[in-house]
């Protein structure tokens, strides 16, 4: 059974606590956000301690697993503590803005020994994994071009200034 800890309360965190709540092998464990409201809200809809300290939580929910939903600017500091507390890390796309903060993730989870997974998820989808198979089956011949298109709202105002998110 892996324990996982929730950092971050908005939207993606609650599409991640549902599906760790469907999970028959992970039992959410806690949600820590700086927002005590709205750590308490998803807390309470996954019916698992909230908290706005991040050390506390690690003290005191013992998770095996760290998923880091927080605004980009927050990645780095948040998965690195993590991996330094031997937590293995899920972390919300992007990465990070830069390379530098992209290679200290990497770094950190390779000094530590811990799991650390990038959630690009749309590989998962079952309609990208249908033309994955199409594609490697020949049914649709060797793909010269392909465009796709996929829309999707911004996550706060945050995303739109260069100096958190990259513009």
């Amino acid at each position: 059974m892996q324990r996982v800890a929730i950092v971050g309360a908005g939207g993606m965190a609650g599409v991640h606590g549902a599906a760790y709540a469907k999970m028959p092998n992970v039992k959410p464990v806690a949600v820590v956000d700086v927002i005590p409201e709205a750590a308490a809200k998803l807390a309470g809809t996954l019916g698992v301690p909230s908290f706005t300290n991040f050390d506390e939580m690690l003290k005191s929910a013992s998770p095996d697993v760290v998923d880091i939903c927080t605004p980009t600017p927050f990645h780095k500091e948040y998965a690195i503590r993590a991996m330094e507390a031997r937590k293995h890390v899920v972390l919300e796309k992007p990465m990070a803005r830069t390379l530098a903060d992209c290679r200290a993730m990497i770094d950190a989870a390779n000094r530590t020994g811990v799991k650390f997974m990038v959630a690009h998820v749309v590989r998962f989808f079952p309609e990208f994994a249908a033309i994955k198979e199409q594609v490697e089956s020949g049914a649709v011949g060797k793909p010269a071009v392909v465009r796709t298109t996929r829309g999707g709202g911004h996550p706060g105002r945050w995303f739109a200034d260069y100096d958190q998110s990259g513009g």
